[in-house]
């Protein structure tokens, strides 16, 4: 029975681990984010502007798993979802060494849940992983005092920044090495010197790889792209580091009421055990677990969380309760002056790791909800262990529990149910798509796949030829394996200039490709009063386009000049 039970934490925890990332890999064909990140991927080496080289290295590499998997969407978000579960992995390795291993578990199969992101987008899911790795780095550095994992950790924060340029913040991890050199009575000038050597040496290796691969250019690219982020005009696409910071507070002020909420009632509970205490005790604590089963009603009727799994508001409130709650655990750890030097630093890194987290990103905190591999394991395990086997702390401990039980079944059913963008209304994915190459047997709802099914034949002749892309559908570039005519087959995005978007379409007039676009974004640039909708239909009429084809989904143009 012993061996049995030795099993779990060896060997059946982490090979869950590894495999549960994967479920869902053949489920949805958004034709946004998700086949967008596979378009650059397939078309890296003709991509240009500063996006390619701002998430250089996750492009590099998406490149060449996209070629491993035969341009395959199915074979490649597998491959990709292995990245998440190398993260999940790492973070269960160290943490359940330092907490017990069936807590960390269950914290990270939460975590694993509450990805909502495509795992084929390389920039979000590779930072991750080379962030966890860093941080569990460093802490066994700080415990260590070894050098040699003082420069790994800062080598691996190096090569992160061109995974995402916008990764630089992630320098704010010396904070954790500082904190660390106290706690060990050290002068921490020795571990900041190792750690400097160890990211130069990171940064200057993948300097190296994009000027290899992309040129010098690529560099004045990715400068650029960061000066953009330090104000709100330009090119910089509601990644100004304002806009960033505003809606980070906005996210936490707009759901702050339910963690007082929370802290009211376990306040309440501590109040009301101490008044009556040693008085049946059974029945208090049931009925405060009946008072806490009517606090998360409450939550659900206020829409913290719902059932609608199949939208990610199913669980954004929720989360961000959990992330408050993330907060407490290592804020508290660092002031209690019983507890050990582990979890004292892994509490640094924590709360730095929530800080930057959403950084450089203009996904609000759910950047934080996508990337809970260190944080909620941790919050979980160093919970168990803080108020486990005392029964005066009964409050806040049945409410924890409750938490985590809810956390664990709604992220369960959120898993199974939510495919990013395709099916967000509620259909289901029952159809396989049978005539794109490139998408041939993924899932989505009939009429959705039939639709792409005939574009796909319809459009069969002009593959490899190049088209302009309008109406927030980039991945019918990859879908159709149709390059893109002007440099980008996203300019709906504000990332990409007005003037850029006018200019390129005067360009590629003398040769009049097709135009591929979303039916609804077509009805609309007739009544848009935006700039580039605007010059988007001034193109189609000055051109003389017409219907090529077209179905409830999507519609193709054609210029009678061509």
């Amino acid at each position: 029975m012993v061996k049995i039970q030795k099993l779990f934490p060896k060997i059946i925890f982490p090979i869950i681990l590894f495999i549960y990332p994967l479920y869902g890999f053949n489920l949805g064909a958004d034709l946004s984010d998700t086949t967008y990140s596979l378009g650059n991927y397939m078309y890296f080496d003709s991509m240009t502007g500063s996006w390619k080289y701002a998430t250089f290295l996750s492009n590099l590499l998406g490149a060449g798993l996209l070629k491993l998997a035969g341009n395959k969407m199915i074979l490649m978000t597998l491959f990709c979802g292995m990245v998440i579960s190398a993260t999940a992995l790492a973070a269960y390795l160290v943490l359940s060494k330092i907490y017990n291993p069936a807590m960390v578990f269950i914290g990270e199969i939460i975590a694993i849940c509450m990805t909502w992101c495509p795992n084929v987008i390389l920039y979000n899911y590779l930072t991750y992983l080379l962030l966890t790795l860093a941080a569990l780095v460093l802490y066994k550095a700080i415990i260590a005092d070894s050098k040699k994992l003082y420069i790994l950790a800062g080598a691996i924060l190096g090569l992160n920044v061109f995974v995402r340029v916008s990764n630089l913040v992630e320098v704010a991890l010396i904070l954790a090495v500082w904190y660390g050199a106290y706690l060990n009575k050290k002068k921490p000038f020795i571990p900041t010197l190792y750690c400097i050597i160890g990211y130069i040496a990171g940064l200057a290796t993948s300097v190296l790889i994009v000027v290899i691969a992309g040129g010098t250019k690529g560099i004045g690219e990715c400068v650029s792209w960061m000066l953009s982020l330090s104000s709100s005009e330009g090119d910089a696409g509601g990644y100004s580091l304002t806009e960033m910071v505003r809606v980070i507070f906005d996210n936490y002020l707009g759901n702050v009421k339910y963690f007082a909420i929370s802290i009211l009632g376990i306040v309440l509970g501590f109040v009301g055990f101490r008044i009556f205490k040693g008085k049946l005790l059974l029945l208090k604590r049931g009925g405060y677990i009946i008072c806490l089963a009517g606090l998360f009603y409450y939550f659900y009727r206020n829409g913290v969380f719902t059932t609608k799994f199949y939208n990610n508001g199913a669980i954004f409130g929720l989360c961000v309760l959990a992330i408050f709650w993330q907060f407490v655990a290592a804020v508290y750890a660092l002031f209690s002056k019983d507890l050990s030097v582990e979890d004292k630093t892994m509490a640094a890194l924590v709360i730095v790791l929530l800080l930057i987290t959403p950084l450089g990103s203009n996904n609000h905190l759910f950047t934080i909800i996508n990337s809970m591999f260190i944080s909620l394991p941790y919050t979980v395990g160093f919970g168990y262990k803080v108020l486990k086997d005392k029964k005066e702390v009964f409050p806040i401990a049945s409410y924890g529990a409750f938490l985590l039980v809810v956390l664990l079944a709604i992220g369960i059913m959120f898993n199974l149910r939510y495919v990013f963008v395709d099916g967000e209304q509620g259909t289901g994915h029952d159809t396989v798509i049978s005539e794109s190459k490139t998408m041939k047997g993924m899932k989505t709802d009939t009429l959705y796949a039939e639709d792409i099914d005939e574009l796909c034949i319809v459009l069969s002749d002009y593959r490899n030829k190049e088209a302009i892309f309008y109406g927030n559908v980039p991945g019918a570039s990859y879908l159709l394996e149709m390059p893109c005519a002007i440099s980008t087959s996203w300019p709906d995005l504000d990332s990409y200039s007005e003037k850029d978007f006018e200019e390129e379409l005067n360009e590629v007039s003398k040769v009049k490709p097709l135009i591929i676009m979303k039916m609804d974004a077509y009805s609309d640039i007739y009544i848009s009063d935006t700039y580039k909708d605007k010059t988007m239909l001034k193109y189609i009429f000055e051109n003389d386009y017409e219907p090529y084809y077209m179905n409830a989904d999507f519609m193709v143009l054609a210029s009678n000049e061509e």
